[in-house]
């Protein structure tokens, strides 16, 4: 299921943009109840079919369309070499999509435990380092961090790409606008994502070899409220909650 409702009738799902619906009602975000429970009505348009997907797997299909929005408005072309500023969830799955469309893929973050996941898949790793050099085709900043989204600026090429997902605090991420221009990089924002959910559910089927790095932190229902005050959640990279 896309966890989002829009309206249908403005601008901007008139347009096929309804991740921009100013009336969507998107899962868990208030005043909007999460789907944390067993049973949910929800549109069919919305509600998509996994044949041949586990549960665990299906499951990815929410993030991973984070990626494939984010890859899309980079504009990646086979060979072309991008960044990826952090290696959560939202991270990795940005990578994969990257690597289906033929980039060559780098993954960046601070912990160390994250980047072991990342080269799981094959993907070149880097531990973050303001100082250190390099040259990329596009960056995706999936972190929200504005001393990383600074760096990636900086070794982009000219005429490259920015793409900004992660969402820091407010004011957290500062652009220089002079380099902007003066090196014609130009810089697109994502918010969820819109017509991706078909494309994440065929990548899932056609790269299910990665699939159990995911999968690996699993709880039942009933385990959530624990789960949650406690933050054990927080020392995995994915957990499913299953019925």
């Amino acid at each position: 299921m896309e966890p989002g409702i829009p309206c249908g009738k403005c601008p901007q799902c008139r347009q096929g943009r309804y991740n921009l619906c100013p009336d969507v009602r998107f899962f868990a975000t208030p005043p909007v109840d999460g789907a944390m429970t067993e049973r949910i009505n929800h549109p069919a348009a919305f509600t998509h079919p996994a044949d041949g997907l586990t549960p665990e797997e299906a499951s990815l299909a929410e993030p991973l369309s984070v990626g494939i929005a984010a890859v899309r408005k980079a504009a990646l072309h086979l060979g072309e070499r991008v960044l990826i500023l952090g290696a959560g969830p939202v991270g990795l799955l940005t990578a994969l999509a990257a690597d289906a469309e033929g980039a060559v893929v780098t993954l960046c973050d601070v912990q160390v435990d994250r980047l072991k996941v990342a080269e799981q898949f094959g993907f070149s790793t880097l531990v973050f380092d303001a100082q250190r050099d390099g040259v990329y085709d596009a960056v995706i900043d999936c972190s929200g961090s504005g001393q990383a989204v600074a760096w990636g600026q900086r070794v982009v090429r000219p005429g490259g790409r920015m793409v900004l997902v992660g969402m820091g605090a407010a004011g957290a991420v500062q652009l220089d606008g002079l380099d902007l221009c003066l090196r014609e990089v130009s810089v697109q924002g994502v918010f969820r994502y819109a017509n991706t959910f078909p494309a994440a559910i065929e990548l899932l089927r056609r790269r299910r070899d990665v699939l159990p790095v995911f999968t690996g932190h699993k709880i039942a229902l009933a385990e959530l409220p624990r789960c949650l005050r406690t933050g054990s959640y927080k020392n995995h990279v994915k957990t499913l909650v299953m019925l």
